[in-house]
């Protein structure tokens, strides 16, 4: 089992939990999905991999297609890669509304590396696809936030703030679960 991540301090807890459950059979890696030569930097030979999980990840890679291409040269044929990523997040709509009480103004548009770029279901199909592997199946799951957001009142000038107390009455939050298999064709034109 390999787990990466690109942030060295998430790879780091995640080899912290490892340790602390005693698992000998988990290798560690601090890399992009979007990186060159990804079977290299994990440790694996291409077309060598069973099941690749990918867990709220995929929409803050950079280069998302690259990733997945990546991710299908990896696989053997008729692996599987599990997706998970974000439909709805409440946290996306309180970050905005804090910008525009601090600014004044609305905020330009989502950041670079959306948690939510990838809420449409054909947006990931079409990448998907042009990694050359095919859905066999979508799941919807909800999950409700451990995070309320109370507004506070203005008092003497200042403006409104936004404060976390920790309620569990947020709001749902939605993920989409996708399969692919690895058909063994390849849609892709990006050379690995």
């Amino acid at each position: 089992m390999v787990s990466t991540d690109a942030s060295a301090q998430m790879t780091g807890m995640a080899r912290a939990g490892a340790e602390a459950r005693n698992l000998t059979n988990v290798k560690f890696a601090t890399v992009s999905g979007d990186a060159d030569g990804l079977a290299e930097a994990i440790g694996v030979e291409e077309g060598s991999v069973d099941v690749v999980v990918m867990c709220f990840s995929l929409m803050f890679v950079p280069d998302k297609q690259k990733c997945l291409e990546s991710v299908a040269g990896l696989l053997k044929k008729n692996g599987k890669l599990l997706v998970a990523v974000l439909k709805e997040l409440g946290l996306m709509t309180l970050i905005s509304e804090a910008f525009s009480v601090v600014t004044g103004k609305a905020p330009a548009g989502p950041p670079p590396l959306n948690p939510l770029a990838l809420r449409d279901p054909s947006a990931l199909d079409f990448l998907v696809a042009g990694a050359g592997l095919a859905p066999a199946s979508v799941d919807a799951l909800q999950y409700t936030s451990w995070v309320e957001v109370v507004p506070r009142r203005a008092s003497r000038g200042h403006p409104p703030t936004l404060s976390n107390i920790g309620a569990d009455t947020a709001g749902p939050r939605r993920a989409s679960r996708n399969s692919y298999p690895n058909t063994g064709t390849s849609g892709s034109s990006t050379t690995r």
